[in-house]
Order: structure tokens, then sequence, then C-alpha cells
């Protein structure tokens, strides 16, 4: 897989690299419920990426363009590699759970993509998602890890100027 497409469509390529057979989602995602400075609402450049075990830092680094991710108020979020959306959808986050839970829906060619669960954490201008491949019973991962046993993913964001 191109190194830059890798980088810039991290989120939706959970469900394929999973191989999902869950059911897609059939309604939006919930109101985002959070309460100040632990918001994911913002634009956050992509500086670290692990997908199944698989550390592949250096590889995005390495490919040039930086991946910016912008979650909207609204609950839609965008990527852009360079200058070239790579992703569009849906997204949620409840930060009266423990841990904090953010998920998405990617758009696959016009239409709601799978449900992928995650959680989140913010420290500073820190954002860390730990997202588990779509699966039936919408399960959250309980850490921030990735390995190749549940299809995991951990992926680092520094907070980035509009």
């Amino acid at each position: 897989m191109h190194i830059a497409h890798l980088a810039g469509i991290a989120l939706i390529a959970v469900g394929a690299a999973c191989g999902d057979k869950s059911p897609r989602v059939d309604q939006a995602l919930p109101a985002v419920r959070s309460s100040g400075s632990q918001s994911v609402v913002g634009r956050w450049a992509l500086v670290s990426l692990v997908r199944n075990g698989d550390d592949l830092t250096d590889r995005v680094r390495s490919a040039g363009a930086v991946s910016y991710y912008t979650f909207n108020v609204d609950g839609t979020f965008r990527i852009l590699r360079g200058d070239s959306v790579a992703e569009t959808g849906s997204w949620s986050q409840d930060t009266t759970l423990s841990p904090k839970t953010f998920d998405h829906v990617p758009d696959v060619d016009g239409k709601p993509g799978p449900f992928v669960p995650g959680i989140f954490a913010i420290s500073g201008d820190t954002l860390t998602i730990s997202l588990k491949g779509p699966n039936p019973e919408r399960r959250h991962p309980t850490q921030f890890r990735s390995v190749l046993a549940d299809s995991s993913w951990l992926l680092v964001f520094h907070r980035a100027p509009h």
C-alpha cells in the first residue's frame, strides 16, 4: 500500500485491514458529549501511527506531506494529505466515560461506512486515539495500544494551527 495513502486514510483502513464483516451504520452517530479542553474538536497533525502492532511512524514521516485531521463541532471530520482530501465522515466522543470514547464512521462511496469504535486521551496539545477494528458488538478498546491480535491501531496527533 502506498505510504501517503496509508497515512491519509488511517481511520478508514481499519475496516479494510480487519476484513470488516460488521453491519453498516444505519443512522448518524450520537451527539458529541464533551467538556472544554477534552474535546477533539479542532485540527490535528498526525505524528505517529501503529497499525496491528507494526510501527509505521518512520514510513509516514518519510512519505512527505503531513496528514491533518480536522474534527468539526457538527460531528463531521475531514482528513487532508497535503492539499488533497483523503477522507471525510462523521465522529462522536463521550468524555463522561472512562476511558473517553471516540467513534467514527468514514464515508465510503458517498454512504456511511463501518462504525469504528475507539478511545482517546488529550494531554496538553497531544491527542492519542486507540481504535479497534469494526466488530458486531461495537466493543471499544480498553487500553492505548496496537496489537495484531485484535486489529487495533494507535494514532498520536499534535494540535495544529487552523
